[in-house]
């Protein structure tokens, strides 16, 4: 093969090579720049994704908070209706008690009326006789002047 062409040929070939070799360093920055690019959003994702669990742990913990202070409100409602059944309770047995209490007292203050009205009739009568007797002394010392009184 003639010199000039064996130098063409090889000075072809190393340009083919030198693009080829710069095709190939191309390709491999581009595909670096991909991987680069892929590596950082898949950190972004996994940073956004702890984010989003710390966020999330931080809500169930809140969560959590709000239940527990929500069960303790509830424990003090409830403890608060025992002691309102408690005092309706109380209040209930006491006006019971009081209604019988009064109704014991009007009923013994009625029997107390009856009983002096019953015995009052029989001083009014024994205030009658008392008082019959002495008119007709009267009318007798009228009468006659003064006698004794009989006895």
């Amino acid at each position: 093969m003639d010199p000039t062409i064996k130098q063409y040929v090889d000075s072809n070939r190393d340009v083919t090579e030198a693009r080829n070799d710069t095709k190939l360093a191309e390709f491999r920055a581009t595909m670096e720049a991909y991987t680069a690019r892929a590596d950082e959003r898949e950190e972004a994702a996994r940073e956004i994704e702890r984010l989003r669990a710390k966020e999330f742990e931080r809500a169930r913990t809140a969560d959590r908070e709000r239940m527990d202070r929500v069960e303790l409100r509830l424990d003090k409602i409830e403890a608060s209706i025992v002691s309102l059944k408690r005092f309706i309770v109380g209040a209930s047995l006491s006006t019971v008690l009081g209604v019988g209490a009064f109704n014991a007292a009007l009923i013994q203050n009625y029997h107390a009326a009856f009983d002096s009205a019953r015995h009052l009739t029989a001083t009014q009568q024994d205030f009658t006789a008392q008082r019959q007797r002495t008119e007709a002394l009267l009318t007798a010392m009228d009468k006659g002047g003064q006698r004794t009184l009989p006895r």
